[in-house]
């Protein structure tokens, strides 16, 4: 399997009721995905009956079709981009949760990392260096004023405080949050390291850069992130961060939806 990009950012498409039921009142509703969705693709080669069973213990069904969505995506992504069997496709955690593959047989190796939100799944892979991706849905209920001091740094809150415009507050915020998520999962810590430590410097470009990391034990040389904003959709904040720049990158839409 060749590619004309060595990483690729892949987003998913799933079903997604907006009134999120609970899962044990959708018997009915998760019948029916099982069947239009998961035996109709044949995408339950790539999941098990344990998840199967797991994804019913959630308590919202849009939580439990997005389990089992993402456990079907990842295996047949990296399977397909590896030429593997899915059934090789095994994964372990490093310190910080972040998944790996174990691939010690093979001779290609693969960095992956995944987001979702709402009704869309995030995959982000690449041949030659780490990677991490994250997706947030543009929720204009959150009270701005109280979460920027927990993911700001100084910095970037003396922006934000001059932004007048209330759009233009919300962009910028889940612009920075992604941004920030992409990074501290691409180097492996993810939010167990505090975002307001970390300052990206956000302009109209489409790349950033990292302008300070404070004391992180995962990574020393952190001038080497590259940072892309993905212009996705209007009502969500896509970026996902690189380690070593890119010269190119493929991005793939799959509609899974109905």
């Amino acid at each position: 399997m060749s590619f004309s990009s060595p990483a690729r950012i892949y987003t998913i498409k799933i079903p997604f009721l907006k009134d999120n039921p609970f899962r044990k009142n959708c018997d009915i509703e998760f019948n029916k995905f099982m069947y239009n969705i998961i035996y109709k693709n044949n995408f339950n080669e790539y999941i098990t009956d344990d998840n199967v069973i797991k994804s019913e213990k959630f308590l919202f069904f849009n939580d439990s079709i997005r389990y089992l969505m993402t456990r079907v995506f990842i295996k047949k992504i990296l399977s397909k981009e590896l030429n593997l069997s899915h059934d090789l496709i095994q994964f372990s955690y490093g310190k910080y949760k972040k998944p790996f593959l174990n691939l010690n047989n093979f001779k290609k190796n693969i960095y992956f990392n995944v987001s979702h939100s709402r009704e869309y799944i995030a995959i982000a892979t690449s041949f030659i260096g780490e990677i991490g991706i994250d997706i947030e849905y543009k929720d204009f209920s959150i009270n701005f004023d109280l979460m920027k001091s927990q993911f700001f740094s100084d910095f970037e809150e003396k922006y934000f405080n001059q932004l007048e415009k209330e759009n233009d507050k919300v962009n910028y915020f889940y612009r920075i949050w992604s941004l920030k998520e992409a990074i501290l999962k691409g180097i492996g810590v993810g939010l167990f390291y505090s975002p307001n430590l970390l300052s990206v410097l956000s302009s109209n470009s489409l790349q950033t850069k990292i302008i300070n990391l404070s004391a992180c034990d995962q990574e020393e040389n952190f001038s080497s992130w590259i940072n892309y904003i993905i212009d996705f959709n209007d009502s969500y904040a896509l970026a996902f961060s690189h380690k070593g720049e890119l010269q190119k990158y493929e991005t793939i839409y799959l509609d899974y939806s109905n």
